[in-house]
């Protein structure tokens, strides 16, 4: 019983956490913000979710304090380029901004906290002294920053194609989010190899596209998408083979099948033939029964309404 009634505390200790802390007509989120293995010159992001409950719009100011003051700047999503101190937030919602916390050069190894905070003046006016106050609302987001010299790397992928199928001769594009957990700026080169039968059809390195910015540390990023020829290759099935390299080291590897020209055809047909497969647990003639009986027992429904609706007539 004793185990159970910790389980439950612990559980409700552990949806507080994620609630967003509200007071009066602010609220922001109470997670801590933690950052481990932060190398000095780095920069490092975090979104930060702000809510404003009250009936009319109102203008929140953004603050930091403590050991991270100087080192985080606060960006509107909507205009990443120019750092702000304030946010105009609407009624009844929700509104995102990036913090970007920049880790000094020279600064030595440790543990660094502070807080970054939502906070908002409303004017009360007291009739009986005839005074105008300023009553301030305020919520704090704790923030603990560990410094190091360690390199770490770690890069997760998206890698998404505009179409499975294409025509002979057209590009095959492919999407790129790259999700950085690195405790470094990372520039990712890709490797992509076509194979047809096994056999290598097409084998390359495309550089980090000039036009995009590093990826920051802690940051989701979608770079340009990444363009490649087909023009020569035979019409048929390929499989593309895909390779992050950061630092000359594989650091993700993903893969996908593809179609080009008449191998179209087939490919879709085999595409439908899985779905149907899996409509019958794995069993192909299972899932055309189940689609047939599914016909029929739509056909009955209708032509049971048909015979109704003359009956009634």
């Amino acid at each position: 019983m004793k185990k159970i009634i910790v389980s439950i505390l612990i559980l409700v200790l552990a949806i507080a956490m994620f609630q967003p802390l509200t007071s009066f007509g602010i609220g922001q989120m109470t997670e801590p913000i933690i950052i481990k293995n932060a190398r000095q010159g780095e920069v490092f992001e975090k979104t930060l979710y702000f809510f404003n409950t009250e009936k009319t719009e109102d203008i929140f100011q953004i603050i930091a304090e403590n050991d991270i003051a100087d080192w985080v700047k606060f960006y509107d999503p909507k205009n990443p380029e120019i750092s702000i101190e304030e946010i105009s937030i609407p009624q009844n919602s929700r509104y995102d901004i990036i913090a970007k916390f920049s880790i000094p050069e020279g600064t030595p190894n440790g543990e660094y906290s502070g807080i970054v905070g939502i906070t908002v003046s409303s004017k009360n006016e007291e009739l009986e002294e005839d005074v105008l106050t300023a009553v301030s609302q305020r919520i704090d987001r704790e923030v603990n920053i560990t410094v190091t010299d360690k390199e770490e790397v770690s890069v997760k992928t998206s890698i998404i194609p505009n179409s499975y199928n294409l025509k002979t001769g057209d590009p095959l594009l492919i999407r790129i989010i790259y999700d950085n957990q690195s405790n470094i700026k990372i520039r990712p080169q890709i490797q992509v190899k076509l194979k047809k039968d096994g056999k290598i059809a097409h084998n390359a390195i495309y550089p980090f596209p000039e036009e995009s910015d590093s990826v920051n540390s802690f940051s989701m990023e979608e770079v340009t998408p990444l363009k490649i020829q087909t023009t020569g290759l035979e019409d048929g099935k390929y499989v593309a083979e895909i390779s992050i390299i950061v630092n000359e080291k594989n650091r993700y590897e993903n893969d996908f099948s593809f179609a080009i020209g008449a191998a179209v055809i087939s490919n879709v047909s085999s595409s439908v033939s899985n779905f149907i497969s899996r409509i019958g647990g794995g069993n192909l003639m299972f899932g055309w029964l189940m689609i047939g009986g599914f016909i029929i027992i739509l056909l009955f429904i209708a032509i049971k309404r048909i015979i109704k609706v003359k009956t009634k007539i």
